[in-house]
């Protein structure tokens, strides 16, 4: 973690610029929840219920910002304070706000980069990351040392993390809460290995609705787990028809209608009945997730979600089918363990085999043989 002064960052307000909205696929960067109360989300949201006196863990995250090949050596991120207290009642505020940040200390245990984690920005690169903790707004600044390790986005979604800020829900909050990065000049920017402005930078909002006194359940796992892929060729041609959720509380009461399933179709499965065990739900759907496609099953007030997919011979689970996933099966023992059977028994007679690797085959080589690959316009991993 690192941190420093006010005077250092408005020293290096001259580095930074104005932006501005854009298009899908543009140069985004955007402020999610990504655990709660200590707990991780299966993926980072936009938008989360939650209960006062919750704690929530958030990220700056930056995509897509080389639409033109632009490769990224320095950003800026600062937090709009003005979100702290925008709902009806109460505050959102960075923990142990008023005994760091209102008595003047900075408040690096709760708004840092971390240089360890798997999405950071500038992984096993030489950068200089700072936080200043002490302006109302945190602001977060993180540049490379070397504009040869400057980096490129695939320009896929994927997410990468620019920094953490843990906040406190007050007890006496309630109503919507609009937490967002400042887009004025001076406050969020993003530079390329010539440090000339990456334009046009798109900004995402974090929403929070507090919902006082009301128990929000939340989609903390799945079994199978999020991004899996069900490699099996079912007779029928589609995949799994039961979902196991594992809840942050006690199933009980929840509905079908407190969930949606999107497929990018017109006609998605749809849920048959719901059973709860303690914190786990199992959902049972009408027919089997469609296959070549992902399938993502939300909990709308929470907005947390699992989402899963079926391409029968994707063994790897890399969204495609092709000589690696038969050659990963003609190499792995008869007992090999290490994946699960929804992965290895593509022809579906519950056993580990040749025939697996024979069966892939015939789906690349078929007449009628399945897509190849997922459709991404649903789910991107991240």
């Amino acid at each position: 973690m690192f941190s420093f002064s006010r005077i250092m960052v408005l020293g290096l307000a001259g580095f930074v610029f104005t932006t501005t909205a854009a298009s899908a696929q543009d140069p985004t960067m955007s402020l999610e929840v990504v655990s709660v109360n200590g707990i991780p989300l299966p993926k980072p949201v936009n938008e989360i219920t939650v209960s006062p006196g919750d704690e929530m863990t958030l990220q700056i995250f930056i995509r897509d910002w080389a639409p033109n090949g632009e490769k990224l050596r320095a950003l800026q991120a600062q937090i709009d304070d003005r979100g702290y207290t925008s709902g009806l009642t109460g505050s959102i505020h960075p923990k142990d706000y008023e005994q760091t940040t209102l008595s003047e200390f900075p408040n690096d245990k709760n708004g840092f980069i971390d240089r360890n984690d798997p999405r950071y920005i500038f992984k096993d690169v030489a950068s200089i990351p700072v936080v200043d903790t002490i302006s109302f707004g945190y602001r977060y600044l993180n540049i490379l040392v070397n504009d040869s390790d400057a980096v490129v986005s695939p320009q896929d979604g994927t997410r990468s993390a620019c920094g953490t800020l843990n906040v406190k829900v007050s007890e006496d909050a309630s109503g919507t809460f609009l937490m967002s990065l400042k887009d004025d000049p001076g406050a969020s920017t993003a530079r390329d290995s010539n440090s000339v402005e990456i334009l046009p930078l798109m900004f995402e909002n974090l929403v929070v609705k507090v919902a006082k006194g009301t128990m929000v359940h939340r989609i903390m796992g799945s079994e199978p787990p999020s991004g899996s892929v069900d490699a099996r060729r079912r007779a029928d041609g589609r995949g799994w028809d039961r979902v196991d959720l594992t809840l942050n509380a006690e199933a009980t009461g929840l509905t079908a209608d407190m969930f949606s399933i999107v497929d990018g179709t017109k006609n998605p499965p749809r849920i048959k009945n719901l059973e709860a065990n303690g914190t786990l739900l199992t959902l049972h759907l009408d027919r089997g997730i469609r296959a070549a496609r992902w399938t993502s099953i939300t909990h709308s007030a929470s907005a947390t979600s699992t989402t899963i997919g079926s391409l029968p011979g994707d063994v790897n689970a890399d969204g495609s089918v092709s000589f690696a996933d038969i050659m990963l099966l003609a190499l792995q023992s008869r007992n090999d363990s290490t994946r699960p059977l929804y992965q290895t028994d593509v022809d579906h007679n519950g056993k580990r085999t040749v025939g697996d690797a024979l069966r892939v085959i015939d789906l690349l080589n078929g007449s009628n043989a399945y897509r190849t690959s997922l459709r991404k316009d649903l789910f991107v991993a991240n």
